[in-house]
């Protein structure tokens, strides 16, 4: 098998081609850009589309995977769709944007200005440096291109994928999804939300409608230039979701599920062959080319081999596990691998509500995902650097109806999370999201939080196409009836997150006797019957024990929230016996995000409820206790260990700890 190259479907946008051509890859081609003094460099095979207006000036540039879901123009290429739509205005040309989907780099310009764009979640990932004058598809190629002073470890935040805009590199910064680059300005500006969505006054079919179209008409346009597509789905709701939208599609498609080794009992290995049980039942009502892979067959002399390359793909490790896996299988043919990631934009995360869409939020999930993920920045310098975002990528600007932690998960989370994953997975294959269209995303979005909590939209997108496959459990291997009639006996299973947690809640009495309750659920309260001050119940989370150094991150979600009710409990988390951090379960009414880094194998982490005052035998204060414990990640840790034993954050206020605690 030919040996991979770096940078694949990469390219190099930059003005002084005898500076910078020592860094572009040998066998790639450059060409002048129609604005003067710029070229842009290609893999040869992998040439752009250019569309020019002689009478105006105006171009537009298309590279990379790129596909036209507009169902009323759906045969007109990308190129000329855009600059047909730009000859119109440049509200015209966003319009156009916003029903593109794929994994691609744009650039709009005339003979004396550029911008560029990615596509609608950032997959094609984009860096730019205004000091180097140099637009790139890779970090690394950047650097390479014109090298740049690495941060030292206090500034670079090791996976600075959770910042803003941090790279490795001192002066390379990302293009973030919504955002476009102006040359020779070299000024971001949000070009989305430019109006209330759309979406939300539609009725619900129409919306369904409108999704399904739109969906249909990009996955024609994908298997009339490419006959060479895979697709990996799971047991999860993002997987059925995108398997229902393509069933009709599915002879054009071979699938497959890596799952874990027989008789692996590690809760990677529980997790992996739940996938199998699953797709397993999913194969009695559907008829795919489906084959299993064996996550644990791959051979790590094949890995050695390819990191040397994968690591100038990605300065970040997401799955390199699979990359064998991938190559093997893959890597002669270099098809397009379909995924269902992107969903998850619309599904409400990070605890979106009606009632916290606000900048103390957005900086609450801006604080528990840098500290997770910092190796030593200091308070000030990461307060200092949310605030300059803020003005940077224009969250202080109108955003009209659309919710700051959606529009953070969508631009930071995916947007640069994404990128890199897929950069991983170019050495076989390019990658598309269907879902990967703006408009797509603003449907999704159109939605109030407490559907899209529950998926709403897709599960009645499956219901439109193939209801069926609303019947199989997701993420659980119980079909619809089974968790019904376990659920009416009491004994219902629970999602993924429940077995992260201890299977009995811990009940610690006012004279410290305790009591164990167990619970199959994600829940933690304290029953009416104990609510005295001093009694707590706790709910372990467990940590991995087989890493040595990881860290966990959950959310501690409970409804109630009342300003008056403060200083009658609160909720804690210990870890190895000692509060690490607290808030008051009255005046924090909003989901709480919690990281614990630096766990070790024998690191006990539980979440707490402490009653304050006595309220025994009143309901509503058992109900105002409750909260559910959910988004369980453990990540293995990354850089070097600190040597101070695990540290917690959380996105919300800690009050002062009282006697006794």
């Amino acid at each position: 098998m030919k040996a991979p190259t770096p940078f694949p479907r990469g390219f190099v946008l930059g003005r002084l081609r005898t500076e910078h051509a020592h860094g572009i890859p040998g066998a790639w081609t450059s060409t002048d850009l129609p604005a003067e003094g710029w070229f842009f460099s290609y893999p040869s095979n992998e040439p752009p589309a250019i569309e020019r207006d002689p009478q105006t000036g105006a171009w537009v540039l298309v590279h990379g995977l790129c596909l036209n879901a507009d169902p009323q123009n759906p045969d007109t290429p990308p190129a000329r769709y855009l600059l047909e739509h730009l000859l119109i205005g440049q509200d015209a040309f966003y319009h156009a944007l916003d029903r593109l989907g794929g994994r691609h780099l744009i650039l709009q310009g005339t003979p004396d200005f550029l911008t560029v764009y990615n596509d609608a979640a950032g997959t094609r990932s984009v860096y730019w440096s205004e000091s180097a004058q140099v637009v790139a598809s890779h970090l690394a190629l950047l650097n390479e291109v014109h090298p740049h002073d690495r941060r030292n470890d206090a500034q670079e935040q090791r996976a600075s994928l959770g910042t803003w805009d941090d790279t490795r590199f001192a002066g390379i910064k990302p293009l973030l999804p919504n955002h476009e680059l102006q040359i020779p300005q070299w000024s971001t500006e949000r070009f989305f939300p430019r109006a209330s969505n759309r979406y939300t006054e539609w009725s619900d079919d129409d919306r369904r409608e409108e999704f399904r179209s739109m969906w249909a008409t990009q996955i024609r346009n994908l298997r009339t230039h490419h006959d060479d597509l895979v697709m990996s789905i799971t047991g999860g709701a993002d997987s059925r979701t995108a398997l229902s939208l393509l069933l009709e599609f599915a002879d054009d498609i071979e699938f497959f599920t890596y799952t874990s080794a027989e008789g692996d009992q590690s809760r990677w290995g529980r997790a992996l062959a739940m996938d199998k049980t699953i797709v397993d039942q999913l194969m009695t009502v559907v008829s795919l080319k489906h084959q299993y892979f064996r996550a644990t067959e791959q051979d790590a002399r094949v890995l050695d081999e390819l990191l040397p390359v994968v690591s100038r793909n990605t300065p970040h490790s997401h799955g390199r596990w699979l990359l064998p896996f991938y190559y093997q299988n893959f890597g002669h043919r270099q098809p397009i691998h379909l995924r269902a990631n992107g969903f998850e934009i619309g599904r409400a995360h990070w605890g979106v509500r009606a009632d916290n869409n606000t900048f103390d939020a957005l900086k609450g999930v801006y604080w528990a995902e840098t500290r997770t993920r910092s190796t030593g920045l200091p308070e000030e310098e990461r307060r200092r650097r949310f605030e300059a975002g803020l003005v940077d990528w224009q969250w202080n600007g109108e955003l009209h109806d659309y919710h700051l932690l959606d529009l953070y998960y969508w631009e930071v989370r995916s947007g640069r999370w994404l990128a890199e994953v897929f950069n991983e997975t170019d050495i076989a294959f390019d990658t598309l999201l269907p879902i990967n269209v703006r408009a797509l995303y603003e449907i999704s979005l159109s939605y109030p939080p407490v559907s899209r909590h529950g998926g709403h939209l897709f599960s009645e997108l499956i219901n439109d196409t193939h209801p069926v496959l609303n019947f199989f459990g997701k993420n659980d291997v119980r079909n619809l009836y089974e968790q019904k009639r376990d659920e009416s006996l009491g004994g219902a299973d629970t999602p993924r997150d429940a077995h992260h947690l201890g299977s009995t809640l811990l009940l610690t009495h006012q004279d410290g006797s305790e009591t164990r309750t167990a619970r199959t659920d994600t829940v933690i309260m304290i029953p009416k019957r104990h609510f005295l001050a001093g009694a707590t119940v706790a709910r372990e989370v467990r940590v991995p024990t087989d890493v040595d150094r990881s860290t966990l991150s959950f959310t501690v979600d409970a409804p109630y929230g009342n300003q008056r009710g403060g200083d009658n409990f609160r909720y804690e988390i210990h870890v190895d016996g000692e509060v690490s951090a607290c808030w008051d379960g009255a005046l924090v009414s909003r989901p709480v995000r919690v990281s614990v880094d630096e766990c070790r194998p024998t690191t006990n982490v539980a979440v707490v409820v402490r009653a304050l005052r006595d309220r025994q035998d009143i309901p509503s204060w058992e109900n105002a206790t409750r909260a559910s414990v959910h988004h369980i990640t453990r990540h293995r840790g990354q850089g070097a260990a600190t040597g101070a034993g695990p540290m917690t954050s959380i996105d919300a206020p800690c009050p002062s700890m009282p006697r006794g605690s």
